[in-house]
């Protein structure tokens, strides 16, 4: 009777210990903490990206995506590409960034952005080449206010361009008209 008892006992202890090894793993898989400083999220989990894509697409929404995939998959994804879609409007060899919006321009829209009507980029979704058509900015500070967004995000006003490196109130009020959120 006893030897029954300790072996059930080693079976108990057995299971205990190695179902706590897989409920840890689990919980450090993918966890969410908040910085009690300001209460802002903090993603632990990389492996997955979180976008929106609209406009000229199949299938508008949000999206989440493996870390690492390029705007054509975020486009195949949303269903591909409406036969009004500007292809040149976008640049598909992008890595997704996460947070961010993508806007796939219809040709209309694409030809009224090229002739200076009223389409205005967005600095959340400008390409390095948008951005350079804006009076004062070149290549070197297009590429910091893209690198800017990358790491911290969305740019939440226009004022938010003050915070990129190479950027100053001159340069600002240059473009402030020219641009959008």
């Amino acid at each position: 009777m006893k030897r029954r008892f300790n072996f059930i006992l080693i079976i108990v202890a057995l299971i205990l210990f190695s179902s706590c090894g897989k409920a840890e793993t689990t919980i450090n898989e993918a966890y969410i903490m908040t910085d009690s400083s300001d209460n802002e999220l903090l993603y632990e989990d990389t492996d997955t990206v979180v976008a929106q894509i609209d406009g000229a697409v199949n299938a508008p929404g949000v999206y989440e995506i493996s870390v690492g995939l390029r705007v054509r998959d975020l486009v195949e994804a949303a269903g591909g590409m409406r036969e009004d879609a500007a292809l040149e409007s976008i640049n598909l060899a992008e890595v997704v960034t996460d947070g961010l919006r993508y806007h796939i321009l219809t040709i209309e829209e694409y030809e009224a952005s090229r002739t200076g009507s009223s389409a205005k980029p967005n600095i959340n979704t400008a390409t390095i080449e948008q951005l350079m058509t804006l009076a004062g900015i070149g290549e070197s500070k297009a590429r910091s206010i893209i690198e800017y967004r990358e790491k911290n995000g969305t740019f939440k006003s226009v004022e938010d361009l003050l915070k990129v490196s190479g950027i100053k109130r001159g340069t600002l009020d240059k473009i402030l008209a020219d641009i959008t959120v």
